[in-house]
């Protein structure tokens, strides 16, 4: 995992743009001190392509139904039937943004807290009501920087999400079935397979998500969760970022260059470090299970299934719009590695036990084994009791 970015990411050079937003936070009702999906989605304005035929957007419907139907073999989730629906990429990100907000906000208020508090500490007693002020200033400076730095995340993923669950965590409720042509289209593009094969694989991968999705109304808040855990650790040292001044003093430009090099960077403990590693897991099993049960699907009916399988790990490895917004966020980075295990786990429980006891491990989250156990899925049954109730399934 790389290191997180933090603060490290912020320019403060566009101080005056952040004060900006601050009062249009203020003017809209909001506090400033928790990101607001509607500055969020102010600051994420997109634009959206007017080329998409009505042809294309009938075309990814019906490729949403046929796909529903060819993984009913191999899933013991059971459909949803919601019809599918097609989405711009301003639409994807005006419908994810409140998610993306809910999951994010410790992260915003846990730093601001932490820089404030880390101040006041310093504060002599005389000065103890001016720094309480400031505490409360940094939460709500905190949040604008937070909503910006999400925004800026969230238009790059928007440039090439293919789905509402191409991003591997549930963002949409009620969950359904949702491609984006003009990024189909796009994904499609250099990749020498016919256009309807690459359409019918995307729009397997999505209904596989939101069957997972569908059945695992507990994946939100586990997501939720790991973020929180690790935005409960965030503390700021104030005495090195002193020790830093002093040394920089007098030399704006380095000033400048230090702060978006990592200054003002939360330090990082062992509990951050775990709950990382715990987040990463979960999205490696939410990605290794989606990639082999449509993967499954796709054999029997698309000649070149193999090769968009390997181009679809590849591009997720290298550029996955979930990897673009918690790597900005977080510094989260998804092993390709581990989804690859992950997906070679949940094969072989599927050909040793079935795909009831290979879907009943989404139970819950104690269900799904642990990153070790990923190395020897074919013990992992003998070491662990399968879930006694399927009856969710």
């Amino acid at each position: 995992m790389s290191e997180p970015q933090g603060l490290g990411g912020f320019d403060f050079s566009q101080l005056g743009e952040m004060l900006s937003r601050l009062g249009r936070a203020f003017s809209s009702g909001g506090d400033g001190s928790s990101l607001s999906p509607e500055t969020v989605r102010e600051l994420a304005t997109i634009r959206d392509s007017n080329a998409i035929s009505h042809e294309l957007l009938n075309q990814c419907v019906d490729a949403l139904r046929v796909a529903d139907l060819w993984l009913d073999p191999h899933l013991a989730f059971a459909s949803s039937h919601l019809p599918g629906q097609t989405w711009t990429r301003s639409q994807w990100v005006a419908g994810s943004v409140a998610t993306w907000c809910s999951v994010v906000e410790p992260l915003s208020h846990s730093l601001g807290t932490a820089v404030g508090s880390a101040l006041a500490s310093e504060a002599e007693p005389a000065m103890a009501g001016v720094f309480a002020q400031m505490n409360e200033m940094m939460k709500k400076i905190g949040g604008v920087m937070f909503a910006t730095q999400l925004a800026e995340a969230l238009k790059a993923a928007a440039s090439s999400v293919t789905s509402a669950g191409d991003v591997g965590i549930p963002l949409v409720d009620p969950v359904r079935a949702i491609l984006i042509p003009e990024n189909v289209l796009a994904y499609s593009e250099g990749l020498n397979i016919p256009f309807g094969e690459v359409l019918h694989y995307l729009a397997l991968r999505e209904q596989a998500s939101v069957r997972l999705f569908s059945h695992t109304p507990w994946l939100h808040e586990a997501i939720a969760e790991s973020v929180k855990a690790y935005a409960a650790g965030i503390h700021v040292d104030i005495q090195k970022v002193q020790g830093d001044f002093d040394q920089l003093s007098g030399n704006p430009e380095a000033i400048n260059e230090a702060i978006q090099n990592g200054l003002f960077a939360p330090e990082e403990s062992e509990a951050q470090r775990a709950a990382l590693k715990r987040l990463e897991l979960m999205i490696a099993l939410i990605e290794g299970w989606i990639d082999e049960v449509s993967a499954q699907a796709a054999t029997a009916q698309l000649p070149h299934s193999q090769a968009l399988r390997e181009m679809s790990r590849r591009k997720r490895a290298t550029d996955g719009p979930l990897q673009r917004v918690f790597a900005a966020l977080l510094g989260l980075e998804v092993s390709p590695r581990m989804a690859r295990d992950a997906a070679q786990f949940f094969r072989i429980q599927g050909e040793l036990h079935g795909s009831d006891y290979r879907d009943g491990l989404w139970e819950s989250i104690g269900s799904l084994p642990l990153s070790e156990e990923l190395e020897s899925p074919e013990l992992f049954k003998a070491g662990r009791s399968a879930p006694d109730d399927l009856s969710a399934l």
